[in-house]
């Protein structure tokens, strides 16, 4: 599992429209658990902009879930 916390989110960005915060821990998109760095890089690697992904995130020892629709760089 992924054990790196969220070191900021980009201002106006999707994760930033969807609830996403400074210190969150990524565990799972789309039900996949994400084991590190690589792996999360990786599965951005593979999606579109527009695609819809479920991000399951643990803050404050409060497991959350969010949808999120990517975009463009």
């Amino acid at each position: 599992m992924l054990e790196e916390r969220l070191e900021g989110v980009v201002p106006d960005s999707p994760a930033d429209a969807a609830g996403l915060r400074e210190g969150d821990l990524i565990l799972r998109i789309d039900g996949e658990e994400i084991p590190d760095l690589k792996g999360l890089s990786d599965l951005l690697k593979i999606l579109e902009p527009g695609d819809r992904i479920e991000i399951t995130y643990l803050r404050d020892g409060e497991q959350k879930r969010v949808e999120v629709e990517l975009a463009g760089r």
